[in-house]
């Protein structure tokens, strides 16, 4: 078989009321290139341009894609701040997914989210948040 093949391991320890430590490992063997979430993510992102988009942070990690999509008029910003006031906008969120709290500042500044977070990223952070609502502490 041809091409390049690579693990992507994330690593969380838990530990719940009891004091019992809970590994769980996610494990991702890919073929070069990108990744389903990945080519999801660009498309979505191309499909935004003229629509008053916005990227809050790098929706990939591809300097050459984020470049094109600044120049394409979405701009990159770091901070929700950074929108004009009262313009109606779209928040592009990157691949690797934003915090539940940002999340709810989009929504009530009233921005639309066009979610880019891939479905890999999303299913660890429903273990993550899961665990954490069982009283479980993340280390």
């Amino acid at each position: 078989f041809g091409g390049t093949r690579y693990w992507a391991c994330t690593l969380f320890v838990l530990l719940n009321s009891e004091g019992m430590f809970v590994i769980v490992i996610c494990t991702i063997v890919e073929g070069l290139g990108n990744c389903s979430g990945i080519n999801r993510a660009i498309k979505l992102s191309y499909r935004s341009i003229n629509s008053s988009a916005y990227m809050l942070g790098k929706v990939v990690r591809s300097a050459a894609i984020v470049n094109d999509l600044n120049a394409k008029g979405i701009p990159l910003i770091s901070s929700l701040e950074e929108i004009p006031k009262y313009k109606k906008a779209s928040i592009l969120i990157p691949t690797y997914g934003i915090s539940e709290c940002i999340i709810k500042k989009i929504d009530r500044l009233g921005y639309r989210i066009l979610d880019n977070t891939c479905p890999r990223v999303k299913f660890v952070q429903r273990i993550v948040s899961d665990a954490s609502k069982k009283g479980w502490i993340l280390y």
